[in-house]
């Protein structure tokens, strides 16, 4: 009889943890729900959302590392292309002098501030000569 005695109480307290069981499972569903309620959102969406978020904020911290390292290949490029430019920029420069001086050599004949002849000389000097 002890032994049946012994079973009645394990079985009382089976039950009785079973109904606490069940009773604060119900809780945590009324408590989910009644958030879900004011928040509009699911806990399920909640987790969704924020794996999103996760993953956008890992997507975006990869892609800065990214950008880093192509503005690190790319400076020595940029550097290059300045000295290049300004190369040029001088060529350019120095060339259209030359052509101003070119110009003002074959249309008077003389070369800069010095003075050759009183009538003139260049191209348009030995026109001016040819005709009269």
């Amino acid at each position: 009889m002890r032994m049946e005695e012994k079973v009645k109480e394990v079985e009382k307290v089976v039950f009785k943890l079973r109904t606490q069981a069940e009773s604060k499972d119900g809780a945590i569903k009324d408590e989910e729900s009644a958030r879900e309620a004011r928040l509009g959102v699911s806990s399920a969406r909640c987790v969704r959302l924020s794996c999103r978020l996760f993953s956008r904020r890992l997507i975006i911290a990869q892609r800065e590392a990214l950008l880093a390292a192509k503005k690190k290949s790319v400076d020595p490029v940029t550097a290059e292309y300045n000295a290049v430019k300004e190369g040029h920029t001088t060529t350019q420069t120095a060339l259209a002098t030359a052509g101003r001086s070119l110009l003002q050599i074959l249309l008077t004949g003389l070369a800069g501030s010095s003075v050759q002849s009183p009538g003139g000389g260049g191209y348009m000097g030995r026109i001016a000569d040819a005709r009269a």
